[in-house]
């Protein structure tokens, strides 16, 4: 379903710009950080058990419950400061 307008804090730069480069790469860079997470992991041991100190919201669309409880347990032990999920 496409919206008739953009909402307020979307623009037609926005939306160009994502499109652009959608269609240079499609999911290839964000697909390829899933699958070299392995990787990832062992570059970052630093940052084992740190936590986001900023305030943070969580924006997600309905899941299922299972999902939901899930990721607030999650972004409780992450979140210092987890100020709610919408």
């Amino acid at each position: 379903m496409v919206p008739d307008t953009l909402p307020a804090w979307l623009t037609e730069e926005d939306v160009d710009y994502f499109a652009a480069e959608y269609g240079r790469d499609g999911f290839s860079g964000g697909l390829n950080w899933y699958r070299n997470i392995d990787f990832n992991w062992k570059m970052t041991p630093f940052l084992e058990g740190a936590k986001l100190l900023q305030p943070t919201i969580h924006l997600l669309t309905p899941p299922t419950v299972y999902f939901i409880l899930t990721l607030v347990y999650v972004f409780s032990i992450l979140c210092h400061s987890l100020r709610g999920m919408i």
